[in-house]
């Protein structure tokens, strides 16, 4: 096989050339990848994800509030005035055990 020789020029303008066509690729993936991002986030709605949160946050809530309340309904009458009046008193030490 034969050597090509090519002048300093030609070598300058090849490489550069091949820089650019890859400064170009680079540019196109990231601009496909930018746009299958919008076109994902566009086809799913997240507008109402923290509505959803905050849905979720409060259905857990009231179920331990019910959990609580049907626990608290099998004690006796007498328990039961001591753990209202404990948790009207002291909130924050009832929430810890009652969760």
């Amino acid at each position: 096989m034969a050597k090509v020789h090519l002048r300093p020029e030609t070598k300058t303008k090849l490489r550069k050339i091949r820089e650019d066509l890859d400064k170009e690729l680079k540019a196109d993936a990231e601009k496909d990848k930018k746009e299958e991002v919008c076109v994902y986030l566009k086809n799913n709605d997240f507008t109402d994800l923290s509505y959803k949160l905050e849905q979720a946050v409060q259905d857990r809530k009231a179920a331990k509030k019910r959990a609580e309340e049907e626990r608290i309904s099998k004690l006796s009458a007498a328990e039961q005035r001591k753990v209202r009046s404990f948790s009207n008193h002291c909130p924050v030490i009832s929430d810890f055990f009652f969760q």
